[in-house]
């Protein structure tokens, strides 16, 4: 019946904080990929995302289902004593220079959102399915 945070993460690699890369990440129960994700952000701010998917917000329609179901799977994994784990690949931040307006500017490029995309179907070709967790699959331009 509890409806706060249910899952605390625990970081063991300075990766968790860093903001000078974006991450494309690999949620896994007992060392087996169940999803495959990407953030832009921190892996400490995408996990704190999930953890928005609280049962109270989703009773008040105000959390994204994908927090809250990942919050619940990984809630459910840790009481039945699987192993949870959070592994990164760091992608190194990209710009590019623009010229609008007669004002030159450098502007961050996101890109994690491609590998995020060429990883899963890697994943796909090789087991023949999305990893479980990994319910939508995003659509790039590479």
């Amino acid at each position: 019946t509890f409806e706060g945070k249910l899952v605390d993460y625990i970081p063991v690699d300075s990766m968790w904080n860093d903001s000078s890369g974006e991450y494309v990440y690999f949620l896994c129960y007992d060392d087996k990929i169940v999803k495959i994700g990407m953030t832009s952000d921190t892996l400490s701010g995408r996990y704190g995302s999930y953890n928005c998917g609280t049962r109270k917000a989703m009773k008040k329609g105000s959390c994204s289902t994908t927090n809250y179901v990942i919050t619940e799977c990984n809630y459910s994994a840790i009481l039945n004593n699987k192993n949870v784990s959070i592994y990164a690949i760091r992608i190194e931040k990209e710009f590019k220079t623009i010229e609008k307006f007669g004002v030159v500017k450098q502007i961050p490029v996101s890109v994690c959102r491609g590998y995020e995309e060429i990883i899963t179907d890697i994943f796909v070709s090789t087991y023949g399915v999305k990893p479980v967790l990994c319910v939508q699959k995003g659509s790039s331009s590479i």
